[in-house]
């Protein structure tokens, strides 16, 4: 059962019903307009990986209690696929014993993996016979990236041809520049991060691997000058232009550029996860003409891009190019969905 037509503002359940600002409304609305954005047939999967209990899932979204059931066990068998995909990747990856045992550690424990009392984590990774050497912060969340990076190779994308300048627009501590520069080695780097503490970090990784890239210390904005990021506590890649909901945040002001005053060579590759400033790109889509390929994660959710944002994107995306996209998740109050878009 595929539920009801998800009008942000037309919750069916009894609650709404009767008392249409009752104190969980706002919640309702919020996972109608998130899951309005997945296609009819992603929705199950999508509302059971959502925080949200069944019983409210149910009644906002019309999808069966049974369903949602089903969803949520195939979804284990899957992440039980994923981590043996990645075990079997790291034992590949993997350039020390002491990278081997971290990633093998995080990858048994899941959400309950800890670092320890310790500033950085450092890994030793080898990809194509490249060996990296790489300082992040103690987080799960940096060992997230590290797997969907060069264990899953979310940015390969093969036959894409060569290009003089790639942009890394969400640069972060700089893993994506890292596979990048493996895999386009002749290509310049243009890496775009505007949190201080990223920076440091990814310049200190592109210098201890070689890597003569340009840093931009900035965001990307609809205009050149400053702006305002939001960001979550205990986390180094979900800072947002806007209010966060269900996080709790700190403010940091920093530069911020245009996409047409970052994206300003003549034939490029984009690398784009910038955590909702895609939607951007839809303002001034100029700036794409010289690019041949572009890949990244689209966010959407309070506080990132709207459904209606991101169809826009996607269709800025289909008209200039052959667009291949992943299925949406759900991660938190946010869905994701990745894409690989060339050139036609």
């Amino acid at each position: 059962m595929l539920g009801l037509p998800m009008d942000a503002n037309a919750c069916p359940c009894a609650a709404c019903a009767r008392h249409p600002q009752h104190s969980d409304a706002e919640a309702h609305r919020r996972i109608r307009a998130l899951l309005s954005y997945a296609r009819p047939e992603e929705r199950p999967w999508c509302a059971a990986m959502l925080p949200d209990g069944d019983d409210v899932l149910a009644a906002v979204t019309g999808i069966a209690l049974a369903e949602l059931a089903r969803c949520r066990g195939h979804l284990r068998l899957q992440e039980n696929d994923l981590t043996a995909q990645r075990a079997r990747r790291v034992q590949q990856m993997a350039g020390s014993r002491d990278t081997l045992e971290v990633l093998m550690s995080a990858l048994r424990e899941r959400e309950r993996w800890r670092a320890g009392d310790v500033p950085h984590l450092e890994l030793e990774l080898v990809v194509e016979g490249r060996r990296l050497h790489v300082r992040v912060p103690p987080t799960r969340e940096s060992i997230l990236l590290a797997f969907e990076i060069f264990a899953d190779d979310t940015y390969r994308l093969d036959g894409a041809g060569a290009v003089p300048v790639i942009y890394d627009v969400g640069a972060n501590v700089g893993l994506a520049a890292l596979y990048l520069h493996v895999w386009h080695p002749t290509s310049k780097l243009v890496c775009v991060e505007p949190l201080p503490s990223n920076v440091a970090l990814l310049c200190e990784n592109l210098q201890r691997n070689g890597v003569n890239a340009e840093v931009l210390p900035c965001a990307v904005a609809p205009d050149d000058g400053e702006v305002t990021l939001h960001v979550p506590q205990d986390s180094h890649a979900m800072a947002s232009t806007q209010p966060l909901h269900g996080w709790t945040t700190r403010q940091v002001t920093v530069p911020a550029r245009s996409f047409s005053s970052v994206l300003s060579a003549d034939r490029f590759g984009l690398k784009l996860d910038a955590e909702g400033a895609e939607h951007l790109l839809t303002k001034s889509p100029e700036v794409l003409r010289g690019a041949r390929w572009v890949v990244g994660e689209l966010h959407v959710g309070e506080g990132v891009v709207s459904p209606t944002e991101a169809r826009a994107f996607e269709e800025l995306l289909r008209r200039e190019f052959a667009l291949e996209l992943a299925p949406a998740e759900a991660f938190g109050v946010t869905l994701t969905r990745a894409f690989k878009a060339r050139r036609t």
